[in-house]
């Protein structure tokens, strides 16, 4: 056998034997036991069985944690949710989404000069509804119904439907999330265009921007 044939056979790393592996898996099944306990569970749930996640401040975290997911089962009342309607597939999702019950109703008037454009938004909950009809009162008008979730980024852009020289609009607008909900209007003839906007539903405000 030559010189590089030896050298070769002998830089063979030892197998591990049966011991070895097992003794390796016990430590990381006790590291990751240690971990849970210390760090995951206080910082998920608030519960703090060694004491450890107080010194570290994990347990202050899990605790703000568990108290918001209590908040997000309430309603706009503040009663709590049944987790029986929230798992039961026979509830439809329009009556689960719904959390602001109280209607209320508005008319608004307003002129738009020759190619000036305006806003009116409504302030709603995701899954509120309204029913709403306006009329450009005898002229035509270029229009987006859309929406703006709250703190939305720049670059966000839902509509709910648009159209171009159109008279009057009626119908039932349900809010796809939390947030602004509501109409652009362009005014693009040589006139002066009175609109008028009746609403009726489940919305906080209503704002002209």
């Amino acid at each position: 056998m030559s010189e590089f044939n030896k050298k070769d056979s002998g830089s063979e790393l030892p197998t591990p034997s049966a011991m070895q592996l097992l003794k390796s898996t016990a430590i990381a099944l006790v590291v990751a036991i240690v971990l849970l306990l210390t760090v995951i569970i206080p910082a998920e749930y608030g519960v703090d069985p060694t004491g450890v996640g107080r010194i570290l401040g994990l347990k202050e975290m899990g605790e703000m944690k568990a108290d918001f997911e209590q908040e997000k089962h309430k309603d706009h009342h503040g009663h709590e949710v049944s987790k029986t309607d929230q798992n039961d597939p026979t509830k439809s999702s329009e009556s689960s989404l719904i959390v602001y019950d109280e209607e209320k109703e508005e008319v608004l008037s307003l002129v738009l000069g020759p190619n000036q454009s305006t806003e009116v938004k409504l302030e709603m909950l995701e899954g509120n509804k309204v029913y709403f009809y306006w009329t450009a009162n005898g002229s035509a008008l270029n229009y987006d119904l859309h929406g703006d979730p709250y703190n939305a980024p720049t670059d966000f852009y839902h509509s709910y439907e648009k159209g171009k020289g159109v008279a009057e609009q009626k119908g039932e607008l349900y809010a796809a999330f939390s947030g602004l909900h509501g109409w652009y209007w362009r005014n693009r003839t040589e006139e002066p265009v009175k609109v008028t906007l009746e609403v009726k539903g489940q919305f906080f405000a209503i704002k002209q921007l």
